[in-house]
């Protein structure tokens, strides 16, 4: 959905300290203060339907004391919901 020549609009959620950003059925959630990534939703149209996939990210970790990396990955879609923990 990213192309280097397109301007990205970053918006305040209605809910909670994030930044979001929406393009193309795409929504992408940031955390405000550290930009950790939050959420990816999907919209996807199937048949006249819409089917949605969630994936969260929770519960961050430092890695080699620079990088934040989620302990807990959810997804969610398709009729299914897995919920992995690194």
């Amino acid at each position: 959905f990213y192309r280097t020549s397109e301007h990205l609009l970053f918006t305040t959620c209605e809910f909670g300290p994030c930044l979001k950003l929406e393009k193309n059925g795409i929504k992408i959630s940031f955390n405000r203060e550290n930009l950790n990534l939050r959420k990816i939703e999907i919209d996807k149209i199937k048949n006249d339907e819409i089917e949605k996939i969630s994936i969260s990210f929770d519960n961050f970790q430092k890695i080699g004391g620079r990088y934040n990396f989620p302990k807990n990955i959810t997804f969610e879609g398709l009729n299914q919901k897995y919920f992995l923990v690194v």
